[in-house]
């Protein structure tokens, strides 16, 4: 089963998610329970537990008010682990400074108060703000979340190139209208991971990605970047891509991201809509995209 924790950046940073999905964590053998996997993502956290579990020793975990010799101890831990920083870090950390210019921090926030942790806790690690599900995404529990974004931000501009460790990258800033805005980005993401190695490998290649993009929400925004110049494509490629991307969501995919929509949105997601909006998708979309840049 899946728990999800509805989450906001705290002074433009995830770092207090990341802090107390660490603290619960290290509360799992407090509970006798070891078979729980945590994730932190920009508006969610994620626990991955089995279906045998105590569903109630799970909630307790993410309601335990966090220790304070605990965040302590789990604040060097964090310090630890950003001192290994990957590319994919690297580029996101360029990202969030591009869109929050100087605000932005990951590590800054580890002077923050053990008050300042309790308040956010008691604000989002709650049984008003989680949504439970089957290892299928069907809504197990649900509760109704108030649909909410706490910047609203504005660009003088919503394409941007940089470089960080001399890979090439390009990023594009949508608004967000509704929730398919959130499945044109993960169709961007498909897309072009797929384009470069099928124009490199004799135009037969899929699921064989040779360079990174990746798509993201923060706040009212979509996030989509690619390490890499974009490319040419033709019009077969293009409706394949289409095709294959739909297969993909008429498997079980499809209930995951219908989950964290309503999250983000909460909205009833059409799934019927979302087929018909995939299958609309016109190139010249993309490719006014690629000579944006």
């Amino acid at each position: 089963m899946k728990l999800f924790i509805k989450i906001s950046f705290y002074k433009n940073s995830k770092y207090l998610a990341h802090l107390l999905e660490h603290t619960m964590w290290s509360y799992k053998n407090y509970f006798e329970i070891s078979e729980i996997d945590f994730y932190t993502f920009n508006d969610y956290i994620l626990l991955d537990f089995p279906n045998y579990l105590d569903i109630e020793k799970i909630k307790n975990i993410v309601f335990k008010k966090p220790d304070r010799s605990q965040i302590e101890y789990e604040k060097q831990i964090l310090k630890d682990e950003f001192l290994q920083t990957n590319i994919k870090l690297k580029i996101e950390h360029k990202i969030w400074k591009i869109l929050f210019w100087s605000d932005f921090n990951t590590i800054k926030n580890s002077q923050v108060s053990y008050k300042e942790i309790i308040n956010y806790h008691k604000k989002y690690f709650n049984k008003e703000n989680i949504l439970i599900t089957d290892d299928e995404y069907n809504i197990f529990e649900d509760n109704i979340f108030s649909k909410y974004f706490e910047k609203n931000i504005t660009f003088s501009e919503d394409y941007f190139s940089f470089k960080v460790d001399n890979f090439p990258c390009f990023l594009f800033v949508k608004k967000i209208e509704n929730y398919l805005d959130y499945y044109l980005f993960f169709f961007l993401e498909f897309f072009y991971e797929n384009l470069f190695s099928y124009e490199i490998r004799f135009k037969e290649w899929f699921y064989y990605y040779d360079h990174f993009a990746f798509s993201s929400r923060i706040y009212n925004v979509n996030i989509f970047c690619i390490t890499c110049e974009f490319l040419d494509f033709d019009e077969i490629f293009f409706e394949k891509s289409k095709e294959r991307f739909l297969e993909i969501i008429e498997k079980w995919y499809w209930r995951k991201w219908k989950v964290i929509c309503k999250m983000i949105y909460w909205e009833d997601i059409n799934f019927k809509e979302i087929k018909n909006f995939i299958k609309n998708l016109k190139s010249d979309y993309f490719k006014k995209l690629k000579n944006r840049f």
